[in-house]
């Protein structure tokens, strides 16, 4: 049967008696769908990261008030030409007393500490050293080191992204599975013809519906409490609506 990827999805959130179909094919062919799904659905996760590092790291280098700030490395600790424990600007405040962390309410939050320095964002917070961007006795400007951190997030941003997919194949791999066999709990009122392999292919399917909208849930930042619930209940009613358009058993 071949049935290209945009037919797969559609069938798979609306045309359920044809995603039935789908019972007969190579589970390969699942899997690919499954792989190319969970990717585009990596997408989102990595818009919000680039858009809230952006925000934070824009503060940071267009900030003209702080742009003159000058810092100086050194491995016994850093040094820094003021004598402010804090200092805020619009959305953007500068920590160096980290006991003060929780007095400031500004959007980007960046702590200076002796030998390490931490951005928070919005949704993030990156921690890095001083002694990986700079040498000994070097000094730098703000406008310096956010040239720096743009680096440094920026290979944070890869390494965290495939890692978020890998996670996100492994734990919908382990989620079809569950599935799967709750598909034979299913099919014993149903008494449709279809075998574990079969009903595995049909889960990849069913997951689709449920898993958009717990991505939704997820990126846009809405209560999550209830995620998990959606999902499983969506996908068994999912399964079931499939199921249901197998043939039965002959008798």
């Amino acid at each position: 049967m071949k049935v290209n990827m945009i037919k797969r999805f559609s069938w798979s959130i609306h045309n359920f008696k044809k995603a039935s179909a789908l019972r007969i094919e190579k589970v390969g062919k699942s899997i690919w769908y499954l792989l190319l799904f969970m990717l585009l659905l990596t997408i989102p996760y990595v818009t919000t990261l680039v858009i809230d590092a952006n925000q934070s790291l824009n503060q940071l280098q267009d900030n003209e008030e702080i742009q003159d700030l000058s810092f100086t490395y050194q491995r016994s600790g850093l040094s820094y030409d003021g004598s402010e424990d804090v200092i805020e600007h619009h959305n953007l405040a500068i920590v160096f007393d980290e006991s003060l962390i929780t007095e400031v309410d500004q959007d980007t939050v960046l702590l200076m500490q002796e030998e390490q320095g931490t951005l928070f964002t919005n949704r993030n917070s990156y921690t890095f050293l001083y002694e990986s961007m700079f040498a000994n006795g070097e000094s730098f400007t703000i406008e310096q080191l956010g040239s720096e951190l743009l680096n440094f997030i920026l290979v944070l941003m890869i390494l965290s992204t495939a890692i978020y997919y890998c996670l996100s194949v492994f734990i919908k791999l382990a989620e079809i599975t569950l599935l799967a066999f709750g598909g034979f709990i299913i099919n014993r009122n149903l008494k449709r013809n279809v075998n574990y392999a079969q009903l595995w292919k049909l889960s990849v399917y069913a997951i689709t519906i449920p898993t958009i909208i717990v991505t939704t849930i997820q990126t846009t930042g809405m209560n999550q409490n209830y995620s998990g619930v959606i999902f499983w209940i969506g996908s068994f009613i999912i399964l079931y609506m499939i199921l249901s358009k197998v043939p039965k058993k002959k008798s």
